[in-house]
């Protein structure tokens, strides 16, 4: 058999020959099916099946159990989106995209794909009709509890698998978040809500004179970077169980809520704002990192990850004027927004001096 083997890219739906508004709209109206067939390759367990080779489809269909035909099928669907790449009439291999799902890839798409599959959200997703008309959140409307408290209680393994993603996707854009924090003056920075660690890490990597503080859920704080816990960062660090609803660590220059305040309503974020001020130096600052959304420019990763905050938890992403009014309403001056490269942005304000 001679093996031809197309270009490995990512192709777009073809819709010129649909009249123009129609055409438009065609990718999202198939891009339900386009996910679900994603979801549906990898609990097969296909990306794990195809070698490194060009793999028979029938060896592949054997491997995971299922019907050949519609294997082949549902491979060639994929292939038409970059995810695998036919080789010949009856083989398949690996594509960058497909690489990447893969169990243990570095790049970890496969854990981002998990997360989607999960029931938590993609049950959310299916809430959003109810949610809209109610106003109500689906996660908790759905299962009776918040998220973090769903997870602890009745999903651990979804919870273990949304950190993994969450630390993968936020976490790859610590470094270059540190860079542009600005400590000028600060002794203790407290990162609020910071989980594992790892924002807080680099900052105190980036900034060797700066002392720091992890806040966070006890139930938060069980696998702190071993930096932070007893490696090099250690003796400028220290780990401080709490709820930063009721009351955060006093005497800080710098409060830091990376990837929070987008979780909660406004009241909640005014509440947890307001706790920060309480506890903070007068003059102190706070570094709200999170998205921005340009009402006037809305993109598609912040309008859907808007969408996607309420449904799981009653929160949003919000316009610099939304953090400006959060900030007033807690009783501090909103200062600026330093713009980075990377998708969260750092929005600041400072704690009144009298």
């Amino acid at each position: 058999m001679t093996q031809q083997q197309t270009p490995d890219v990512t192709p777009s739906i073809r819709t010129g020959w649909l009249p123009a508004p129609v055409g438009e709209l065609m990718p999202l109206i198939t891009g339900l099916g386009a996910g679900l067939s994603l979801c549906t390759a990898c609990d097969l367990g296909l990306p794990d099946a195809v070698e490194e080779e060009p793999t028979p489809v029938g060896k592949i269909a054997e491997r995971v159990g299922a019907d050949p035909d519609l294997v082949g099928r549902l491979l060639r669907a994929l292939a038409a989106f970059g995810v695998f790449r036919p080789v010949g009439a009856d083989h398949f291999a690996h594509s960058r995209l497909s690489q990447i799902l893969r169990t243990g890839a570095p790049e970890g798409g496969d854990v981002f794909l998990q997360t989607v599959r999960d029931e938590w959200m993609g049950g959310s997703w299916t809430g959003l009709t109810e949610a809209i008309r109610t106003g109500r959140p689906a996660l908790p409307a759905r299962h009776g509890k918040g998220m973090f408290e769903y997870f602890a209680q009745d999903a651990p393994r979804e919870g273990e698998t949304f950190n993994e993603a969450m630390t993968l996707m936020v976490g790859s854009m610590n470094e270059v978040l540190a860079e542009h924090i600005d400590v000028a003056g600060a002794r203790r920075y407290v990162d609020v809500g910071g989980g594992q660690g790892t924002m807080l890490r680099a900052v105190l990597r980036h900034n060797p004179g700066l002392e720091g503080t992890l806040f966070d859920l006890e139930q938060a704080l069980t696998d702190v970077h071993e930096d932070l816990r007893t490696g090099e960062l250690s003796q400028r660090c220290e780990v401080v169980p709490g709820n930063g609803l009721e009351a955060v660590p006093e005497g800080g220059d710098i409060y830091q809520m990376r990837t929070v305040l987008h979780m909660w309503d406004d009241e909640t974020c005014i509440q947890l704002l307001r706790n920060c001020a309480r506890a903070a130096r007068p003059g102190a600052r706070i570094i709200v990192i999170d998205q921005l959304v340009d009402p006037e420019r809305p993109d598609p990763m912040s309008s859907l990850m808007d969408l996607q905050m309420f449904l799981i938890a009653g929160g949003r992403e919000r316009s610099e004027q939304e953090f400006a009014a959060l900030f007033e309403r807690a009783g501090l001056e909103f200062t600026k927004v330093v713009r980075t490269p990377v998708l969260l942005q750092l929005i600041e304000a400072s704690v009144p001096s009298v």
